[in-house]
């Protein structure tokens, strides 16, 4: 048995009754950002085989999580009770503003650490070689 594909007929049934295009946009790599490296398939793997076993032992309410290098399960209720916030200047938000990613203090793009460095490489390109700063 195959799974999936409710994204086809989700859209068709809208063509049908809306008299509109659609399109379809299967997010799985493209919201992860590439395809599965070989890491992902193991951990996806551990997930599933653990939350089969949770379901076999009746044990609901339990996430499964990864604590590496252990794949464990927690309760749900542990999981969610508490905000967890990352660090403004975590390496990971640093890097992500880098990159103009916006966290809404300002519209996506409009980074200033991202313009400051868009300005100072355009400064740097119209030098002539050699020539210094």
């Amino acid at each position: 048995m195959r799974l999936g594909g409710i994204g086809h007929v989700v859209a068709r049934q809208l063509h049908d009754r809306l008299k509109r295009e659609t399109r379809v946009v299967v997010l799985g790599h493209l919201q992860r950002g590439g395809p599965p490296t070989n890491f992902d398939r193991a951990l996806a793997t551990q997930f599933g085989a653990h939350a089969v076993r949770l379901v076999l032992q009746r044990q609901f309410g339990m996430m499964v999580a990864y604590d590496p290098p252990d794949v464990k399960s927690v309760p749900i209720h542990d999981a969610v009770d508490k905000i967890s916030r990352v660090s403004p200047d975590s390496s990971a938000v640093v890097a992500a503003r880098t990159l103009g990613v916006s966290f809404g203090e300002f519209p996506p793009g409009e980074s200033p650490l991202l313009r400051s460095l868009v300005e100072e490489s355009s400064s740097y390109a119209g030098r002539g070689a050699g020539e210094a700063g």
